[in-house]
């Protein structure tokens, strides 16, 4: 709920309460049925205080939203399609402290979301989609992870897709995703695809790899109080570049042996590397502005680690950081790279033996390991992952059908 925020203006923590007390509300108005157009508009917030994890799960608090959706669908025959549909979205969400006279429209604004999807269908059975998005400089509640405000410059994220006809035996669908961040905060592009094989009506195979490469300036490290900083209420809120690329391939296999008998089995390897290239000092609430730490040379005098060069320098593993500029380092953590070599599968053999009741035997297989280079290196980390050491389950699991 963030009521530890220090610029809060509406909340703050109470020690002494027990229990939480809020709520949720939501109206909605529109066109659900039409031969193309249909909308909605809708507004709704929670409540600082709104708490269901007791029964259920939220991820919302402290939000007021309005939106709109206007959607255009042609479901018969036209042109070169057989189909389509365009819908255009907006959202925006405000925080409550809205109603604080210090705090105007953008300073209060959380989110904003404008969207355009599409997707359909061509006469020969070939499918497409996609969606484009665009979201201004809005106010970052959680990027200090509970500490003051900062601002998100925005973005821009597109995602297209295809696929051929899926009546085929063969069918092989691709698709591009990426997100251009404002002022170079960042950007992303995933590029990936898939192939099915359907050699019978009951055996299927599936195969989809996925390429992804990002960048971040703003990723969050920690925070500290070591050498108090009034500008962001005495903590200083540490963040890093960070550029990341994985591989993964989902694999998947269903065969069915007889009505009552399958298999299914589900495989995905990764490798996933992060390389922290730089970190740096958020300088004021409210604000995407930081300081860069400048690399140094570490050496050891009298006890302390001495940064030569530079306000930031790397150590057996471990960054030192020297805020002041007087040449000893004032705080110190953990390089974050690192490099991650997954392999998760299961294979589920499903007997359904008399009608309602099944038998099911399963077998899961995880192999995790991780280590702390950062450099993407398929040929090296694919190798080391069959190396890794496995965590084996075995399942069996009845359902039996009681006749009443």
């Amino acid at each position: 709920h963030r009521f530890q925020r220090p610029d809060a203006l509406r909340e703050s923590v109470d020690s002494t309460a027990t229990s939480l007390t809020g709520a949720s509300w939501r109206v909605s108005f529109g066109k659900e049925r039409g031969d193309h157009l249909t909308w909605s508009f809708w507004t709704g917030g929670v409540t600082p205080g709104f708490e269901v994890n007791d029964i259920g799960f939220s991820t919302a608090t402290e939000q007021f939203d309005f939106g709109t959706r206007i959607n255009w669908a042609q479901i018969s025959p036209q042109g070169p399609f057989r189909s389509y549909n365009l819908t255009l979205t907006s959202f925006t969400d405000l925080s409550h402290e809205i109603l604080e006279p210090e705090i105007g429209f953008r300073d209060a604004l959380k989110s904003v979301l404008l969207r355009m999807d599409w997707r359909g269908e061509f006469k020969n059975f070939w499918g497409f989609g996609g969606d484009f998005n665009y979201s201004p400089r809005h106010a970052d509640y959680g990027g200090t992870r509970g500490g003051p405000v900062m601002i998100d410059p925005g973005s821009i994220s597109y995602n297209t897709r295809w696929n051929t006809d899926r009546r085929n035996p063969v069918v092989f669908d691709f698709n591009v995703r990426g997100r251009v961040g404002a002022d170079d905060s960042g950007s992303s592009l995933t590029i990936g695809g898939g192939i099915e094989f359907r050699p019978s009506p009951t055996v299927e195979f599936k195969l989809s790899p996925r390429w992804t490469r990002s960048n971040t300036v703003s990723q969050y490290v920690t925070s500290t109080s070591t050498l108090e900083y009034e500008p962001t209420f005495g903590r200083r809120y540490l963040f890093a570049d960070l550029d990341r690329e994985s591989v993964s391939m989902e694999t998947r296999v269903d065969v069915s042996l007889t009505p009552s008998l399958t298999f299914q089995l589900y495989a995905q390897p990764l490798l996933s590397s992060g390389d922290y290239v730089s970190y740096r000092q958020l300088e004021d609430t409210r604000t995407f502005d930081f300081r860069d730490f400048q690399p140094g040379t570490a050496s050891e005098a009298g006890g302390e680690v001495v940064c030569t060069g530079g306000d930031i320098c790397l150590l057996d593993g471990t960054q030192f950081i020297d805020f002041d500029g007087d040449g000893v380092t004032d705080y110190s953590l953990n390089d974050r790279d690192f490099n991650i070599r997954s392999l998760i599968g299961n294979a589920v053999l499903r007997w359904e033996y008399r009608p309602g009741s099944t038998v099911f035997l399963v077998w899961q297989r995880q192999q995790r390991g991780s280590v702390a280079l950062g450099d993407f290196d398929f040929g090296r980390d694919f190798d080391a992952l069959w190396g890794l050491e496995s965590n084996n389950t075995f399942i069996v699991k009845f359902d039996y059908w009681l006749p009443l």
